[in-house]
């Protein structure tokens, strides 16, 4: 894999962005979150099934979003957060 940007250099984008450009951050998550889903709609079928792991913080609601647009074309996903996730692995391993 080959990073265009390093994520400093994306936030300093998104920043400039938010800040000069005036386009708010729920705008940006949005566009990113419908580019994935583009991408993602070529290259599976509706019937496959997607699981998408969110973070926290703004990566996870771009993950949130792009599970809603796909829900939306008809795929058939599922999302996760990784707190919970996290919890999950912590009380399975406590037993």
């Amino acid at each position: 894999m080959e990073y265009v940007v390093t994520a400093a250099q994306m936030r300093e984008h998104e920043q400039y962005v938010m800040e000069t450009i005036g386009i708010d951050a729920s705008v940006l998550m949005e566009r990113a979150a419908m580019y994935a889903a583009k991408v993602i709609s070529k290259r599976i079928e509706k019937e496959d099934r997607i699981l998408i792991v969110c973070g926290v913080g703004n990566n996870g609601a771009d993950g949130v979003a792009l599970a809603r647009i796909l829900t939306e074309k008809g795929f058939d996903n599922h999302y996760a957060m990784e707190q919970i996730v996290s919890e999950l692995e912590e009380e399975i391993l406590d037993g």
